[in-house]
């Protein structure tokens, strides 16, 4: 039995989604039953499985904070090139007139000020910087994301630990924000994946060691920011460093698509 979703792909050779589910079923020898919203049916459509369709099973409501509906519908809009500015601004003001927190600045020092002024005072709550693997332009902004970072003492330890995300020094990246969640997020936007003419563009990724095994980098880029976007409980900071010149036209997308200016 899988418990599978979907805008999640991170890994390569994942950006096949659930059709790679599909196309497993219909080599296996074994015998398959989905069971799933009937928004999968013509995914399995052809397959040997037997399919049963329940709407009940699309979880379209998070336990976890009553923004998530909305938010995860902003956020999936922001990483498509197909939904207009004017819907996602829209989808954002009603999250923000909900209490939910959206902003963007051009300098990282001010959004670490602000969320160390807007906590000082909540020892608990837990804020930090996430950034996407793929970006080339974490040293030039000062943001350290390396992959041995200790996960574990990152969420948890307190600020007076060298290894607390409090301290808004090291981020961590898509891969260990899957799944989990702060208060508050401080995501720096990479040159990884930036508007260009209108239109997502990925060509400044970091390269994959295995090229052979990605199919499509620009989907996975669209599902880590999509992650990124969304780990964030009561709000969420977008950096995109003004030394980046490359962001200018992605700041004017985003600020045109709701968010609120800091500075």
């Amino acid at each position: 039995m899988g418990l599978i979703g979907t805008g999640q792909e991170i890994h390569s050779g994942e950006e096949g989604g659930v059709g790679l589910w599909a196309e497993a079923v219909n080599k296996s020898s074994l015998e398959w039953e989905v069971v799933a919203p009937e928004a999968f049916r013509p995914v399995f459509a052809g397959t040997k499985a037997k399919f049963s369709g329940y709407e009940e099973l699309h979880l379209a409501k998070s336990v976890r904070f009553h923004f998530a509906a909305g938010l995860s519908d902003w956020a999936a809009g922001i990483v498509e090139d197909s939904v207009p500015t004017a819907t996602l601004a829209k989808l954002a003001q009603s999250l923000i007139h909900e209490g939910y927190q959206i902003r963007i600045t051009r300098s990282l020092d001010r959004a670490r000020q602000f969320l160390w002024e807007k906590y000082r005072h909540t020892p608990d709550a837990r804020f930090g910087l996430l950034a996407s693997s793929r970006d080339k332009t974490l040293d030039v902004t000062g943001v350290d994301a390396s992959r041995f970072l200790r996960t574990g003492p990152w969420y948890a330890e307190p600020e007076n630990s060298p290894s607390s995300c409090r301290r808004l020094q090291e981020a961590i990246t898509e891969f260990s924000a899957q799944g989990l969640e702060l208060d508050h997020t401080l995501v720096v936007w990479g040159n990884d994946f930036l508007k260009k003419d209108g239109q997502w563009d990925a060509s400044q990724a970091k390269q994959y060691q295995k090229k052979s095994a990605v199919k499509d980098p620009l989907q996975l880029r669209r599902n880590a920011y999509r992650v990124l976007l969304t780990r964030g409980r009561e709000g969420m900071i977008l950096c995109l460093p003004a030394i980046i010149t490359d962001l200018d036209e992605t700041y004017t997308f985003l600020v045109g698509a709701g968010c609120e200016v800091l500075d």
